[in-house]
């Protein structure tokens, strides 16, 4: 995603929300991730700010990889084997994309209205111990 593409994550800039010109980029964090800055705050963040790979020191496609897996009824100990992690480490990827698609159905229900539905497995995984 471009920098043009991205809007301020600080609710009280004057541009939060707006995509444009204002946000440009700033380098990489340490694990190589994009980052950018709010010309109207100063503000940096990340390109995975606000959502479930926000400060994961493992790559987002890894936690994708291993999250699809668990959609298939793999055991939290069989993803850890296979992505040589903890099976807590598994788990807790499992938690914050729950607690993400949570939020997600939140505002769907708040500010557009929208019925209530199955948002998909990962919430409902969010128990399964391995």
């Amino acid at each position: 995603m471009e920098s043009q593409e991205r809007f301020c994550p600080d609710e009280d800039c004057s541009c939060h929300g707006q995509t444009g010109p204002h946000i440009v980029k700033n380098g990489r964090t340490r694990q190589g991730q994009q980052r950018y800055q709010c010309k109207g705050c100063g503000r940096i963040f990340s390109a995975t700010q606000g959502t479930p790979f926000y400060g994961l020191r493992t790559d987002w496609v890894d936690v994708l990889e291993a999250l699809a897996m668990l959609a298939e009824r793999n055991s939290l100990a069989a993803v850890a084997r296979v992505k040589e992690v903890q099976p807590d480490t598994v788990a807790n990827w499992l938690k914050r994309v729950g607690q993400h698609a949570e939020a997600v159905e939140e505002v769907l229900l708040q500010e557009f209205r929208v019925e209530q539905v199955h948002t998909g497995r990962a919430v409902d995984l969010c128990g399964q111990q391995g």
